[in-house]
């Protein structure tokens, strides 16, 4: 396959997780000419920087604190036709880019998203996202039946074309949950999202009550904004979702 990726990881004050995602990155099992690693420091003050600067992967710079302007700062500074979402909380098997080679050998798949397994938890915190499947793109792609289908960004891929066409993350409207918005987007936009099982990565989970009532605390915001931006759109859903429920009793 001719296609080079471009993985594109925004990082911001990841000192407990950063060595574990970079190392998995030196294990890949790709062509070395085939893909780039590209890093976005996002204004980092607890030391992870200095460890970044110790692996042999490129390091840009984002001065505003928001990893969807970080992850636009990586496309900008990156040349793959296929750009490669995770976080500096994951970990990627060896095999991950093989993982999403099948899809995007078909010229209509747009975009992937790959297979996210909690990372064995260290405390009974970091069991409880496995639970609740909050990261889980076969459910986003595969089981979207009302709303549109989406990537997280622990684990996802689009065609370049996809951002030249339709533009990059919205880092005005969203500091989370921006991932949602692009997958919409990009249905929106006609652009056909496939999934792979075999493009895998772990992701390490909040570790601490605090840091996870945050997590959620932010995703609690979301629907206000997309109310706001998909108006129109969300009105649909409500009819069809009203179908649904009450179809099943007269049909």
């Amino acid at each position: 396959m001719s296609l080079k990726y471009s993985i594109i990881i925004p990082i911001y004050n990841s000192l407990t997780t950063i060595e574990r995602c970079l190392d998995s990155l030196l294990l890949l099992d790709y062509p070395k000419e085939q893909y780039e690693v590209v890093l976005v420091d996002n204004g980092s003050t607890d030391g992870t920087l200095e460890v970044m600067q110790k692996y042999p992967f490129r390091i840009v710079h984002e001065t505003k604190k928001n990893s969807f302007s970080a992850r636009n700062c990586g496309i900008r500074n990156s040349s793959g036709q296929i750009v490669v979402l995770t976080d500096s909380d994951c970990v990627v098997d060896p095999g991950w880019l093989k993982g999403f080679d099948k899809s995007f050998e078909n010229e209509t798949i747009m975009a992937c998203g790959g297979r996210i397994e909690s990372y064995p938890p260290a405390n009974i915190i970091e069991e409880f996202p496995k639970y609740t499947r909050t990261h889980d793109n076969k459910i986003n792609i595969q089981h979207a039946p009302i709303f549109l289908p989406w990537i997280d960004t622990a684990n996802a891929a689009y065609r370049r074309r996809v951002f030249d066409t339709i533009g990059l993350f919205d880092d005005i409207h969203f500091d989370v949950t921006g991932d949602v918005d692009m997958g919409w987007r990009t249905s929106l936009h006609g652009y056909k999202i496939d999934y792979s099982d075999d493009a895998f990565v772990q992701h390490i989970n909040r570790g601490s009550l605090k840091a996870l009532i945050k997590q959620y605390e932010q995703y609690g915001y979301t629907p206000v904004r997309f109310k706001k931006k998909y108006k129109n759109y969300l009105k649909k859903c409500l009819v069809i979702a009203n179908i649904h429920y009450y179809g099943k009793f007269y049909l």
